[in-house]
């Protein structure tokens, strides 16, 4: 009986979590239409229960020493740390709402860590291991590329009653549809959908290397019958990593479009130079095709191209202004041990006096708010999860992928700090972490198993 609650428990959060990106999307859909609607307190409501039933399971799990390891305990820790900062909030003398907001944005998000833990760890079999984690992403692509595919219609179309919402919730400064089209903000803002674009192109990747390694073993073991299907997937995740590409650069955000770039430029990478996965050949080709590419657009639409690259080449310039507020921030932090609190170097802090906020730099804006003990924990567990991914990097390019954008767009903008880009990188984590080996004891367990065997 114990046993199918438990597995009850796990088919709950897996389903939750499959549904979260949809109804997080699905709700910021609505504040178009339903004033008032709080799309954050949606996201943060679903997580909290996400967070509720993957304690729950861990609790009544036959083997918790699936969810005791060194990675697992750090991010709890983490956790811990930071809820606790409320504690210098009030003492900086900021506001509490403060501190609520911003560790429902930026904290709240790492539950998602620990549902691999709880539903992929906890397999037995690997094969059904990889088909959970497929199916999560694959709900994840579907809802970027149906709420992608609203805003952008929205952004072409850019009816008066789109202007004047995107007016309302501060995105552009000026109701008509010029200033809409400056760059598409969906109904969550550029930067979200910056970000969110550059992971649905990695995991899109994932599933593209996927099915061409199939295309390959197919055609070596004479499975032909096997290939249209195979081809069929590889061409629609194709379509979708160009799809997602499109997104950002529509965004208009110079990280997103730099982390895109990098992108293509990782994956090509992996695929010609560190796997040896396909002939150079398709590498000249590919260059061609960009090339011809971008020769086209320069003759069809210059405008377009010229916009894009002035953002791109202002890309350093800007790192340069926003250099002297980050050096302000940290002079004044209360304490540079404990930090200054969640959420005090955050937007939510403008206006308040003694405030030092880092509008634009989500990493210096951490180790402001989290002090030099907070952000050494978080550092540590980045470089546990990334030197993991490094051991099976067939496995986890994507994941890393993931991870490494998230912080190389933070140091400029952030992301680390938007509730709707968190659950992706948290996951991503807790991919690579659910493979993270576990204590001294699993250990000699799993060697006198073998020895027995």
């Amino acid at each position: 009986m114990a046993k199918e609650i438990n597995m009850n428990i796990k088919k709950c959060n897996y389903k939750l979590t499959n549904l979260y990106y949809g109804l997080v999307f699905s709700g910021y859909v609505l504040t178009l239409v339903i004033n008032g609607f709080r799309s954050g307190v949606f996201a943060a409501l679903l997580m909290a229960l996400i967070a509720a039933i993957t304690g729950i399971f861990a609790i009544k799990s036959d083997t918790k020493s699936d969810f005791i390891s060194l990675i697992n305990v750090c991010v709890f820790a983490y956790i811990i740390y930071n809820f606790f900062s409320f504690v210098w909030i009030m003492k900086n003398g900021f506001p509490l709402s403060v501190f609520v907001e911003e560790f429902s944005n930026s904290v709240l998000p790492a539950v998602f860590y620990f549902v691999p833990a709880l539903i992929i760890k906890t397999e037995a079999d690997d094969i059904e291991k990889e088909k959970i984690t497929d199916s999560i992403y694959k709900a994840f692509l579907v809802s970027f590329t149906i709420f992608s595919i609203i805003s952008i219609i929205l952004y072409i179309a850019a009816p008066q009653f789109y202007c004047d919402y995107l007016f309302n919730m501060s995105f552009i400064s000026k109701a008509d549809a010029s200033t809409c089209r400056v760059r598409m903000e969906g109904f969550t803002g550029s930067t979200s959908i910056s970000y969110l674009g550059v992971a649905a192109m990695l995991v899109s990747a994932r599933f593209m290397y996927k099915y061409a390694s199939l295309l390959s073993v197919n055609k070596t073991n004479d499975k032909n019958k096997n290939n249209g299907d195979t081809l069929k997937q590889f061409i629609i995740y194709s379509a979708l990593f160009v799809f997602s590409l499109i997104v950002v650069f529509l965004a208009n955000g110079r990280a997103g479009m730099v982390a895109a770039l990098l992108v293509i430029v990782y994956i090509n990478i992996l695929v010609f130079s560190v796997f040896r996965f396909a002939d150079r050949k398709y590498l000249y080709i590919e260059a061609g095709a960009i090339i011809a590419l971008i020769v086209i657009l320069c003759i069809i639409t210059p405008s377009i191209v010229s916009k894009i690259w002035a953002r791109l080449v202002s890309l350093p310039g800007a790192i340069g202004q926003r250099s002297e507020q980050w050096v302000s921030a940290i002079n004044n932090m209360y304490g540079q041990w404990f930090g200054n609190g969640l959420g005090a170097n955050g937007h939510k802090a403008i206006g308040i006096e003694g405030a030092k906020v880092v509008a634009d730099g989500g990493l210096v804006k951490l180790y402001c708010e989290e002090g030099a003990l907070g952000f050494s924990l978080f550092a540590f567990i980045i470089l546990v999860i990334v030197r993991q991914s490094f051991k099976d990097l067939k496995k986890y390019f994507s994941e890393l992928g993931i991870i490494m954008t998230a912080l190389l767009m933070s140091i400029g903008s952030n992301i680390i700090a938007f509730q709707l880009c968190m659950p992706i990188f948290y996951f991503a984590l807790g991919v690579i972490g659910a493979d993270v080996n576990g204590n001294g004891k699993e250990k000699e367990e799993l060697k006198e198993e073998n020895k027995c065997g």
